[in-house]
């Protein structure tokens, strides 16, 4: 799945020699409703009342870590209204990170699907010390609805969430990546009423690799005889890093200077053995 990712991400065959590969699916989020009274003559239902999607994925290379240096960073975001039936694909890419995010299907046909993905790599002999992709996605899809009296609303579908670190810890560079995708049900007070999330996570400089499948069932149930509006709200975020640390200014002094402290007492130890 991991690779499949990657594919819809257009990273290309390639993707599986990267040294931090991260993934997170949405498939077929949708909805049911159910009649809590079927014989009040009054039919399950409610409205769509309008909805926001806001997807992001950055890349950034630079000199250091990133945040303790400059890196030249990169992003694509692209934020709207979801209608139905639409397709959305957009992607950034740096001298060897590339991310993409995508939004498509139809609330009447099979569900809302969304992904982010993205990779990070690097290698000691490359010019660019560091490699690093931020996906950040909040809300991803968030949608505001109002169930009829005596109805409750079902949100059902799948979030994937994958990562994977090939090369590990070399040297003075090691890798590290995580992923997480979610999604809730909550009041427009901001009370939560039910939610769904899944996350991976791999341990700096480990070779590893991870996914994690959660079925979204998130349900509310308005039993009033007044109408009742709700918020769907989810998100994807992750975070994947190949660094090689470039060492402080002040770090290449400070071992001259032990090195020289080190042979001055050497030779004062041999000319007192002597």
């Amino acid at each position: 799945m991991l690779l499949a990712l990657a594919a819809a991400a257009g990273l290309g065959p390639a993707a599986a020699r990267a040294d931090v590969l991260l993934g997170a699916n949405f498939s077929g989020l949708d909805y049911r409703l159910t009649d809590l009274r079927p014989d009040d003559g009054s039919a399950a239902a409610m409205s769509l009342d309008g909805n926001i999607y806001s997807l992001r994925a950055e890349v950034a290379d630079g000199p250091s870590r990133p945040g303790g240096g400059a890196p030249r960073s990169a992003y694509v975001d692209k934020s709207g209204v979801f209608q139905d039936g639409m397709a959305l694909y957009r992607e950034v890419s740096g001298a060897r990170n590339q991310a993409s995010f995508g939004l498509s299907g139809s609330f009447q046909d099979g569900g809302l699907n969304m992904f982010v993905g993205g990779k990070a790599g690097n290698v000691r002999s490359s010019p660019q010390q560091s490699s690093w992709l931020l996906l950040y996605s909040h809300p991803a899809f968030h949608l505001a609805m109002t169930l009829a009296p005596y109805t409750q609303v079902t949100w059902s579908g799948k979030i994937t969430v994958e990562a994977a670190q090939t090369l590990g810890r070399h040297g003075a560079r090691y890798e590290e990546g995580w992923i997480e995708g979610g999604a809730y049900l909550k009041s427009p007070e901001g009370e939560y009423l039910d939610a769904a999330v899944n996350s991976v996570r791999i341990n700096p400089g480990a070779v590893d690799s991870r996914r994690s499948v959660q079925d979204i069932d998130m349900s509310f149930s308005n039993l009033s005889a007044a109408p009742r509006q709700i918020l769907l709200y989810t998100f994807m975020s992750g975070e994947g890093k190949s660094f090689f640390p470039v060492p402080e200014p002040g770090t290449p002094w400070l071992m001259l200077c032990g090195v020289g402290v080190l042979a001055g007492t050497a030779g004062l130890r041999r000319r007192a053995i002597k």
